[in-house]
This record gives C-alpha cells, structure tokens and sequence, in this order.
C-alpha cells in the first residue's frame, strides 16, 4: 500500500516508543507518508455532443485501435474517428446503403488484424 520505500520509513516510525512525545511523531509520520502516498493521477473528462464536432448524439459502438483512434458507429451509417483533439467523419455512400439495405450501424468491431467488423 504503501511501497517499499514509505514501508521502511513507516516501519522505523513504528519502532519508536511510544510515549506522548512519540505518539505525536508517531501520527505525524503516518500522517505525512499517507500524503505521500495520495497522489492520484487527475484525469480531464470532456463531454462531446453536436456543438463541439460529433455529426450525431447517437452512438451504437466505440472501439480504440491499436494506434489510439477511437472510432464510434453513428446514426445514419456514419463512422467517426477521434484524435483526441477532434473527429473526421467517414458517411456511408449511396453504393454501400443500396449494398447492405440500409444505413444503421449497429456494431463495430476490430478483428485481431485489426480489420474494421461493421455490423449493418
């Protein structure tokens, strides 16, 4: 919990006596290594919708590639690819709705050759 470098320091904290002097030393040291310890990585959330650069609320699957792209099924037959900065938006041509009877999209995979599986 502590790693191996607090647990030494905690251990020679807690091989001290413990008389009211100590007790005070004591909690300080157990106080400062649980601050040392507390640190947590902070992650930034960002909510993306129609006003900031997704073409449609609707979203049936996301998977992430091997290269970090996400890639989110939209309404209409439309797949997006984000960047972490941005989408590009790759829409389902009139040819592909006519082929496949339709333009919903209703999973998306990636094999393990990293081949897109489109679910219509």
């Amino acid at each position: 919990m502590f790693g191996k470098k607090n647990e030494s320091a905690l251990h020679s904290c807690l091989k001290t006596s413990l008389t009211s002097a100590s007790r005070y030393a004591t909690v300080a040291c157990l106080l400062f290594l649980g601050l040392n310890t507390a640190a947590q990585a902070t992650y930034r959330i960002e909510k993306y919708n129609t006003k900031n650069g997704l073409k449609h609320h609707w979203v049936r699957g996301v998977q992430q590639d091997e290269q970090g792209f996400l890639w989110l099924a939209l309404k209409d037959g439309m797949i997006a690819r984000f960047d972490g900065r941005s989408f590009r938006h790759f829409p389902m041509n009139e040819a592909e709705k006519a082929q496949f009877g339709g333009n919903v999209i209703y999973a998306l995979m990636i094999d393990e050759k990293g081949r897109f599986v489109v679910l219509v």
